[in-house]
């Protein structure tokens, strides 16, 4: 028996957009990446009409359950909008402990856009054994914990990662619970015996930041004395590639985007795929340059790209072999929601002080919740204030595709300080050139 054509309905979390080749791709941010899908272009203007006038049930009934699986339609009699709760629920409120962690404020990098003001040296064994009890004393009831290196440079302070790595290793494999770690560096410290003891303490994601060629990179990213950082941390990248057999990491070379950067960003580009295209744990990661506060920042301000300039470096980037895996989660739900806006981060500066923001670690704009030295670690209305909601609920978002994926309240800061700027995420503006590099990688399957 043929299904009636009101039994369906196209998601209102799909988009639709064609490529060069004239093949429709759909995409739906409920489903997340594994959507992703295209229709010949033979068939894309003829699916497009019945697609987008409710004429589901004139399709092929296997295609239509292709569909269904991947989300792009769903029962005309469902609501939509709540399974925005069931996102919120399941992003917000996980069972993760996530700790981001500064072993010290203190940096041997004075980069032009950083706002940090470094002020805080390494952190004491009191306050190491203050955030060991209270991991102890969360892991009780949740499922996994991740920790988060940060700094300043916190290889600055290896002493202090092998110790609360080593406390918090041990608390995870009494309470049968899982640990991950991640470290974001500079990579000027991460030689080969550095590397090998940070693996040793199951930190297998590396976020380092090189900021095009030397030319570029040298004068965005010198030591404290003004000296040159470029060929020592592609020297360290190098020796690791060349003498760490595991597969098991991965180093995610993040780029902070300039005009300088992108005016040289095909060269660039030819030189890491040289050095490290052949190698897939190596991965390539654009970010704008953004003021997020600070005043060397200041100085770089006629340097700085518009948010949808990012959108050209993604199509440069498909004419190259780089690794772009760590791009697959900008497409799954609640993936733009900041980690300030959940329950069960927090992060902790060297001297035990509790924020949800890393980039008001000063306190100077509400982030600071508490202290681990204090009686009473956190302020419940600070907390609170920064757990995200659905408060910048409105028309435009509630009919955005995208809203899935940012919970329209992507950044907490925002909505606490009702700023009126760039209230939708940094990646929304370049999200279809996101989708068109993956196509042109041939990540994205014909369906019909």
């Amino acid at each position: 028996m043929k299904l009636s054509e009101s039994e369906y309905k196209k998601s209102k979390f799909t988009m639709c957009l064609k490529n060069e080749q004239g093949q429709l791709i759909l995409f739906n941010s409920y489903t997340g990446y594994d959507s992703l899908c295209k229709i010949d272009k033979d068939y894309a203007d003829t699916f497009a009409e019945l697609f987008n006038n409710y004429k589901i049930n004139n399709l092929d009934k296997s295609f239509i359950h292709t569909l269904e699986d991947k989300g792009h339609i769903v029962s005309a009699m469902e609501d939509e909008q709540i399974k925005l709760k069931e996102i919120y629920m399941d992003t917000i409120h996980q069972k993760t402990l996530h700790l981001i962690i500064l072993p010290t404020e203190k940096c041997n990098f004075k980069c032009k856009y950083c706002y940090e003001s470094f002020v805080n040296g390494r952190m004491k064994e009191d306050v190491m054994d203050k955030i060991i009890s209270f991991v102890d004393h969360k892991m009780k009831k949740l499922e996994r914990l991740s920790v988060s290196w940060f700094g300043g440079e916190p290889l600055l302070e290896m002493g202090v990662i092998e110790k609360l790595s080593e406390a918090f290793i041990k608390i995870c494999s009494k309470y049968k619970k899982i640990y991950s770690a991640e470290i974001t560096t500079n990579g000027y410290l991460l030689n080969l015996n550095t590397f090998k003891r940070l693996y040793a303490l199951k930190v297998l994601t590396y976020q380092i930041t090189i900021d095009g060629m030397g030319s570029v990179h040298n004068i965005q990213r010198p030591l404290l004395d003004g000296s040159p950082t470029f060929d020592k941390i592609i020297g360290n990248l190098k020796d690791i590639k060349e003498n760490v057999k595991s597969r098991f990491f991965s180093v995610i070379i993040r780029t902070n985007c300039s005009r300088n950067i992108m005016n040289s960003i095909r060269d660039y580009f030819t030189y890491i795929e040289s050095a490290f295209g052949n190698d897939k744990r190596f991965q390539i990661l654009l970010r704008p340059v953004m003021d997020w506060g600070g005043d060397r920042v200041a100085e770089m301000s006629e340097g700085m790209i518009e948010m949808n300039d990012l959108g050209t470096g993604y199509d440069t980037l498909s004419q190259f072999d780089l690794g772009i895996e760590v791009y697959k989660n900008f497409f799954n739900r609640g993936a733009q929601v900041c980690y300030a806006g959940k329950c069960n981060q927090y992060c902790f500066n060297s001297v035990g002080e509790i924020f949800k923001c890393t980039c008001d670690l000063d306190g100077l704009h509400d982030s600071k919740i508490g202290c681990i030295m204090s009686e009473k670690e956190i302020n419940s209305y600070q907390y609170q204030l920064w757990l995200s909601e659905f408060r910048y609920k409105n028309n435009q978002c509630d009919s955005c595709f995208y809203s899935p994926i940012c919970l329209m309240d992507w950044c907490p800061s925002k909505r606490i300080h009702k700023e009126k700027n760039n209230l939708c995420p940094i990646d929304f503006y370049s999200f279809n050139h996101l989708i068109r590099l993956f196509d042109k990688k041939g990540l994205i399957k014909q369906i019909v």
